[in-house]
């Protein structure tokens, strides 16, 4: 989707291109708490889901419930989408607050 940005040396890429939640990089911690916009494999990538259970901490995966992905609609970069989008992750976040709550108690 963007360019290689240079920064010194060296160029970065949106993380997204290497996976779309980056749950590896939590490994050696007891709890994760994963909010994941897309989560579904592609390719040689894992899922976060898959991620989540190599880790083997006590985890929760939160990704977009039905009245989300309907408010984020087929273009997640849709810029009319936003409000929507925001007001349904919202409502599920009020949902979700137990089950992350615990994973840190």
């Amino acid at each position: 989707m963007y360019p290689p940005i240079p920064i010194g040396d060296r160029f970065y890429i949106d993380g997204g291109l290497r996976s779309s939640a980056n749950v590896d990089v939590a490994d050696g911690c007891a709890k994760v708490v994963v909010l994941a916009p897309i989560t579904r494999a592609v390719g040689a990538i894992k899922s976060p889901r898959e991620q989540l259970a190599q880790l083997g901490a006590s985890s929760i995966l939160i990704a977009p419930d039905r009245a989300s992905l309907a408010a984020i609609g087929r273009n997640v970069l849709d810029p009319a989408a936003r409000r929507g989008a925001a007001q349904a992750g919202r409502a599920q976040a009020a949902r979700a607050l137990e089950q992350v709550g615990a994973v840190w108690s």
